[in-house]
C-alpha cells in the first residue's frame, strides 16, 4: 500500500489522518486524473480488500454461530444400522434459527458427478457480510441396498440421496454433533462398502475391503456391526 501511495506521489494533505487504504488511494487517483493502469491497479486492490473483508466477517460469524449450537436430538432410526440419526427437518429446526441470526442464508442444488449413478449436493453458504463458500458432497444414488439388490426406483433414489446430502451438509458446515452414532452422511460409504464385500471374489480380496472400510468406520461401532456381520457371511463361501 505505502509503494503504491508512493508511486502515485500522493501529497498528505490529500489522504485522511489515518492509515490510507485503497479506497483512499483509487479516491486520490481519480481526483488526480491518474493513468488509467495505476487505476485499474488501484481497483484490483480495493476489490482484494474488501473480498478479505468479506471473509473475515464470514469466519468470525461462523465462529459465533458453531460456538452457539450445541447437540442436535436424534429423532429418526436406521433399521440397517439399528442406530439413530437427526433428519433434515430436525437439523434445519435446530440450526435456521442460529444461523440466520449471525447473518448466513443456505442455497441447495445439485450438480453432475463425474461418477455414474451418483449426485453431487451442492449448498451455497453466504453471509450478510459479503462472502460465500461452496460446500459438496458426492451422494450415491443407484437404488440399491447393501447386497446390491434394486431396493428403490432410480428417481426415489436420488430423492433419498439429495435429502441425505442436504442434512450431510447441514452437519459439515455448522460442525454439528449429533450425540449418537450417525451414519447420515457415510451411509452411502457404508453401502459402497457393503456392496464391494459381497462382490469380492476371494478371501483376500473380502479382508482387502473390510479392513479398508473398518478403519473408515471405527468411530461408528454401529456401521462396524454390520461390517463384521457381512464380512462373516461372506467368507463362508471361501470356506
Amino acid at each position: 500500500m505505502a509503494e503504491t501511495q508512493q508511486a502515485l506521489e500522493i501529497p498528505k494533505q490529500q489522504l485522511p489522518p489515518r492509515p490510507a487504504t485503497a479506497m483512499d488511494l483509487l479516491s486520490v487517483a481519480l481526483n488526480n486524473n491518474a493513468a488509467i493502469d495505476v487505476i485499474e491497479r488501484l481497483a484490483a486492490l480495493q476489490d482484494r480488500q474488501l473480498d478479505r473483508e468479506a471473509e473475515n466477517k464470514f469466519n468470525d460469524a461462523m465462529e459465533a454461530a458453531q460456538n452457539e449450537i450445541s447437540h442436535v436430538v436424534p429423532d429418526m432410526k436406521n433399521s440397517e444400522t439399528n442406530s439413530k440419526y437427526a433428519s433434515f427437518h430436525a437439523l434445519n429446526k435446530a440450526l435456521r434459527p442460529v444461523y440466520l441470526k449471525h447473518g448466513f442464508s443456505l442455497s441447495f442444488t445439485g450438480a453432475e458427478s463425474t461418477k455414474p449413478d451418483e449426485i453431487l449436493v451442492v449448498c451455497d453458504c453466504s453471509h450478510k457480510g459479503g462472502w460465500t463458500k461452496k460446500y459438496m458432497l458426492p451422494m450415491p444414488c443407484d437404488g440399491k441396498g447393501p447386497k446390491g439388490g434394486g431396493v428403490m426406483s432410480k428417481s426415489h433414489a436420488t430423492l433419498a440421496a439429495t435429502s441425505y446430502g442436504r442434512s450431510g451438509l447441514l452437519k459439515m458446515i455448522f460442525n454439528v454433533a449429533i450425540g449418537e452414532d450417525d451414519p447420515l452422511v457415510t451411509n452411502g460409504e457404508l453401502q459402497e462398502a457393503l456392496r464391494n464385500m459381497e462382490e469380492a471374489q476371494s478371501k483376500d480380496r473380502l479382508l482387502e475391503v473390510y479392513q479398508a472400510a473398518y478403519t473408515k468406520f471405527e468411530e461408528t461401532p454401529a456401521a462396524l456391526k454390520v461390517l463384521v456381520a457381512a464380512k462373516n457371511a461372506k467368507r463362508k463361501e471361501f470356506n
